[in-house]
């Protein structure tokens, strides 16, 4: 059975949240924070792919980070999500999810401490995940579905782009 002083702080917290956060993982805008740390012309020339915007959170379409860059608004490329350590221990989550096939690769010289996954979380897709002081950054890269084939294909970024762009993120935190 839950406890009262359990419940009421949990309503407590809805009724503090923004609109925006109390609807997430559904949103209706991109946060303008996502254009000044990674700007959709860096990453449209890092993936060398025309037509990159940013569009919402919205876990339905698979755009699951704090900023999304898709190709002409539908096919997501790109997840970047900035979430706060509030507890140290769970970087330690973060550093699972990265060595879910094969051990992660230490990468040096961005943020506090970088790692290079080739399947996130159990996914196919790349990732770079990176901790500096009190965040977290996750930048992953989607595959490329051929449509003759119905079949995914390579990354639309591969590691050496990710860390790239992590270091343009990191520098801007």
């Amino acid at each position: 059975m839950v406890s009262l002083p359990l419940l009421v702080g949990f309503f407590g917290f809805l009724s503090a949240s923004s609109p925006e956060t109390a609807r997430a993982p559904f949103q209706t805008r991109v946060d303008p924070a996502c254009e000044r740390t990674l700007p959709t012309h860096v990453v449209q020339s890092v993936s060398g792919r025309p037509g990159v915007t940013l569009i919402p959170r919205d876990s339905r379409v698979g755009a699951h980070g704090t900023c999304n860059y898709a190709i002409s608004g539908r096919t997501i490329i790109l997840s970047v999500a900035i979430n706060p350590l509030t507890n140290p221990a769970f970087y330690e989550s973060y550093q699972r999810n990265c060595g879910y096939e094969a051990p992660p690769i230490r990468v040096q010289g961005v943020g506090d401490e970088a790692l290079i996954c080739s399947a996130y979380g159990g996914g196919a897709d790349h990732a770079v995940v990176v901790h500096k002081g009190r965040v977290v950054v996750v930048l992953q890269s989607t595959k490329w579905l051929d449509p003759r084939t119905n079949r995914f294909r390579e990354s639309y970024f591969t590691t050496d782009q990710l860390t790239d762009l992590a270091r343009t993120v990191v520098r801007k935190l």
